[in-house]
């Protein structure tokens, strides 16, 4: 087999590599029960994999509502749904990425920073359409109240530094959405100052919508015995209880607070909701993972134009006479196209100085000056076996079996250790690593993942095939210009 040649100048003639497209939803729907003294809500979302290959979808949303408590997330692939529930985040994140790295279908749900969450989905295969139901519950007391209720994205709530593959992923691109309220006659909704039908699904778009309620004190309170309510009211319990709990920040008994999480069902930054089907429908094929976007807010319409002040003309002045006067000591301008004339050169008197005060200094002078302040020699990468050698030296830092996993599978350096993910970024610079990296159609920061990774392998303890997350179909026999750049760093 011909190895493909490799232009050394490919990296100054390509464009930066730009990030694979997002996935787009193709519906939501929003449902919204008001039964005091909850709020139960649920959004349906769902898109389809039009890609070749099985992806693991990873969707960032902010918060439906201030203060929602999450506990029940459900995907539903090709017929069939899978429910996710409550484990000690720590250890579903670890079976989570055990599965995904198999090729086994999996959910994972994990709260982030600011009430943000991040919804992990692997195994999608190709063709299928995959649909999110999102189960979570809010406070509802007598009085009014305002609810602010985010479809999509929300400009004005802020985004914390999450790594790469958990950043947001905004488009302008709308789909169908609509929200339904279901409530009593008691209830009074609005939004915008109209009353919402109860009942009838209304067209939305990814914008926020401020909803009003008002419950008066005469609506009746009955137990409800329909098995969503019943769920709905035991996570609002459970979330008071865990705020009871935190209440004493001196004594926070984190075995309680997990114990109630996981008993209710619930989302919070010690629980995470996980689903790992059985090991029989594991295809053992990495998936790629692909971000699925929500529908930014549309821009607000232009504002009116202001009609400008009447523009006054002044009054017409007399001509000015031609030809203008020439002011004296100025030589005249003569008509036509300007001769050549020869450059007149001023050498310096015998004294060292200029036959000119105003004159500029000689070219020679000024071509020096060129050379020293404009032309800078461009700093050198270091040697390829130098780098080889830091990179062995930094492989045993990394924890193979889940953060390198990770690094490999996503291709961010932000998994690793701070020291190592600062070498991984410099070494994905170097012309050499983004050539090849581009030969193979792979990122030069995956592939320098996958350097270290070969580095690693020198090292005792190190778990087998770890090439085989970034290379499935050969991952003891890396494609040969993979090889000759380790030969060269010294690493294969």
């Amino acid at each position: 087999m011909t190895e493909p040649l490799i232009d050394p100048l490919m990296p100054f003639f390509r464009p930066a590599a730009a990030p694979p497209p997002p996935l787009l939803l193709s519906r939501t729907d929003i449902h919204l029960w008001l039964t005091p003294p909850m709020a139960r809500l649920r959004i349906h979302r769902a898109f389809d994999n039009q890609e070749g290959v099985p992806i693991e979808a990873v969707l960032t949303m902010p918060p439906a509502l201030d203060g929602e408590v999450v506990h029940g997330v459900a995907v539903t692939i090709g017929g069939q749904t899978w429910t996710a529930h409550a484990r000690a985040h720590r250890r579903g994140e670890g079976e989570y990425d055990g599965a995904a790295i198999d090729g086994n279908r999996a959910v994972f749900l994990e709260e982030a920073k600011h009430g943000w969450r991040v919804l992990s989905i692997a195994g999608i295969r190709p063709g299928e359409r995959a649909s999110i139901d999102c189960d979570s519950v809010v406070g509802l007391e007598v009085g009014e109240q305002e609810f602010l209720l985010r479809p999509g994205m929300d400009r004005d709530r802020s985004v914390t530094r999450l790594p790469d593959h958990q950043a947001p992923r905004r488009t302008d691109i709308h789909h169908p959405a609509t929200l339904t309220i279901w409530a009593t006659e008691e209830l009074g909704v609005h939004m915008m100052g109209q009353d919402v039908p109860i009942g009838i699904p209304m067209p939305i778009d990814g914008a926020p919508l401020a909803l009003h309620i008002r419950v008066p004190a005469t609506v009746p309170r009955t137990a409800s015995t329909q098995p969503a309510d019943i769920a709905a009211e035991t996570a609002l319990h459970a979330a008071r209880q865990i705020s009871t709990l935190l209440a004493n920040p001196a004594v926070v008994d984190r075995q309680a607070i997990r114990a109630l999480a996981i008993s209710a069902n619930l989302l919070t930054a010690e629980t995470s909701l996980v689903f790992i089907g059985p090991e029989g429908e594991a295809s053992g094929v990495l998936p790629t993972m692909r971000k699925v976007a929500l529908v930014d807010r549309p821009r607000s319409p232009v504002e009116p134009m202001v009609p400008a002040a009447p523009t006054v003309v002044p009054e017409a002045s007399p001509p000015a006479p031609y030809p203008p006067e020439v002011p004296p000591g100025v030589p005249p301008v003569v008509p036509g196209r300007a001769r050549f004339r020869l450059p007149r050169f001023r050498l310096p008197s015998s004294g060292g100085r200029l036959t000119s005060p105003g004159a500029p200094p000689p070219w020679n002078v000024r071509f020096s000056n060129w050379l020293r302040h404009v032309v800078r020699r461009r700093p050198k990468p270091p040697p390829l076996p130098e780098l080889g050698a830091r990179l062995v030296a930094a492989a045993p830092l990394v924890f193979w079996r889940q953060d390198g996993a990770l690094a490999l599978r996503s291709g961010d350096a932000g998994h690793l250790p701070e020291a190592v993910a600062t070498l991984v970024r410099e070494i994905a610079v170097v012309p050499e690593v983004s050539a090849t990296g581009r030969a193979l159609q792979l990122a030069p920061e995956q592939l320098a993942i996958g350097l270290l990774a070969m580095a690693a392998s020198k090292h005792a303890g190190t778990p087998p095939g770890l090439l085989g997350y970034l290379f499935p179909d050969g991952p003891d026999t890396p494609p040969p210009p993979v090889s000759r750049l380790a030969r060269r760093m010294g690493i294969a």
